[in-house]
Parts: C-alpha cells; sequence; structure tokens
C-alpha cells in the first residue's frame, strides 16, 4: 500500500467492554444494518465480521509484538491479487499472550471503532438477545501510529436520467 506496512492483532474483543464504552464509538449506526448483520451471525452461528479497532501507542506494546514477529516464523506470506502483501504470525505462546493481555489492561484504557461500527453493535444485540452467544467479537486492532486516513470518496457517473437538481433533491432526503 504506497510502501506502507501495517501490523494489527487479530483477536477478539469483549462485547462487555463494547456496552461500557471502553470500544470508543463515533457513528451512529442503522437499524436496517445492524438487523442484516444479525441476521448473518443467527445463521452463522458466527460472528465473522472484523471490526477495526485502534488504540494509542504503547511503547512496550510495539516492542512485544515486534520481538515476537523477529523471533518467529510467519504462517502465511502472501501478496493478493490487489497487489497488498500479507504476513501472519501465529501468537501461540502462552506467556506471550499474557504477556500481550495484560499490556493492553494496563496501558490501553480505550480502543477506538475505526471502522466496523455496525458489526460490533449488532454482535453486542445478538449477545443481549442469547445470552448463551459468544460474549466477544472479532476484531484487528492497530496502534495508532501506523494508522492512514485515505480519501472515501463518492463518484457519480450517471444522473440516471435525473438533473442535476433533481439528483441532490433526492440526496437531501436521506443527507
Amino acid at each position: 500500500m504506497d510502501g506502507r506496512a501495517q501490523t494489527g492483532l487479530v483477536c477478539v474483543s469483549s462485547i462487555a467492554d463494547y456496552n461500557e464504552g471502553i470500544i470508543k464509538k463515533h457513528e451512529f449506526t442503522r437499524p436496517e444494518k445492524e438487523q442484516d448483520r444479525i441476521n448473518h451471525i443467527t445463521a452463522t452461528r458466527a460472528q465473522t465480521g472484523n471490526v477495526f479497532l485502534a488504540y494509542e501507542d504503547v511503547p512496550e506494546l510495539n516492542a512485544e509484538i515486534d520481538r515476537w514477529m523477529q523471533d518467529n516464523a510467519p504462517v502465511y506470506d502472501f501478496t493478493a491479487d490487489d497487489g497488498i502483501s500479507h504476513t501472519v504470525w501465529v501468537v501461540d505462546n502462552v506467556a506471550t499472550v499474557a504477556d500481550i493481555t495484560q499490556l493492553f489492561s494496563e496501558k490501553v484504557p480505550a480502543t477506538y471503532i475505526a471502522d466496523g461500527h455496525h458489526r460490533a453493535a449488532s454482535a453486542a444485540l445478538v449477545h443481549k438477545a442469547d445470552p448463551n452467544s459468544s460474549a466477544y467479537f472479532l476484531t484487528t486492532i492497530f496502534p495508532a501510529s501506523q494508522l492512514a486516513i485515505l480519501d472515501y470518496n463518492r463518484l457519480v457517473k450517471d444522473l440516471n436520467g435525473l438533473s442535476k437538481e433533481q439528483l441532490i433533491s433526492q440526496l437531501e432526503y436521506d443527507f
């Protein structure tokens, strides 16, 4: 991605942390999009939608992750069709997992949803409706220093027979 590299932790995050505001939200969610995700989770009996979280850098945590990557071979290393390279390490040492967990517990007071508000909200709603369902949801967590905000623009190529004014009028209805 333009020579950039990002290293995140793929893990699960607690629905309790989401409900208690430890996982910070900055968007409202739409009920119809939540329902679509709820239906997916219910039908598959799995929470498969990854939520992208960010946290303020913790030097000790960055060092622990860097050390793991230097000392261990990746289990996957490939370039996808879009040209983006992916390298995956599995942290399977109980002591290292405990160290990372403790560092998060002690040094990361909050995480922030960068993408996936509807996926997180839906997982929480499924758990609320069925307390026997998973109390966690799939996340990938990145330190803030590795984030880059990219443009997310929409381009209208065809007015579908509408005038510019009619299109804007219809957009104003929803926005």
